[in-house]
């Protein structure tokens, strides 16, 4: 809606620049190269924002699968808990499960820490 409005002002303003009776067409081309800059650079920004917004909710996507994956570690940990593990045992699954929780959240936590810096800076 913003786009064709603009787009509209733009057409007006050129009707008028091509009409020849109008005295202060300096002005208005001044002006029109103005509000052309100024669109350029809103869409630019409106551009970014879109990314980082797609980019953001890639992330909660992302943090959504590894509550899921956390759910399920958790529910094997209950299980193994509930079990009379010899201590070599429990301590070799305990590590099993610090690696999947690494490998499960690794990739999220990285996308995070990158929109948040992403954000930061705007």
């Amino acid at each position: 809606e913003w786009n064709s409005t603009v787009e509209q002002l733009e057409a007006e303003a050129l009707k008028i620049l091509l009409s020849e009776d109008y005295t202060e067409k300096d002005h208005l081309k001044l002006s029109n190269q103005k509000m052309c800059l100024l669109r350029e650079e809103v869409c630019f920004h409106m551009e970014e924002r879109k990314a980082l917004l797609q980019e953001a909710n890639d992330f909660f996507h992302s943090a959504d699968k590894v509550l899921d994956g956390l759910e399920g570690i958790e529910n094997y940990l209950k299980i193994f808990n509930s079990e009379s593990l010899h201590l070599p045992i429990l301590t070799m699954k305990y590590e099993e499960l610090q690696e999947a929780i690494k490998h499960c959240t690794a990739s999220t936590l990285q996308k995070g820490q990158t929109l948040v810096n992403k954000a930061d800076s705007h």
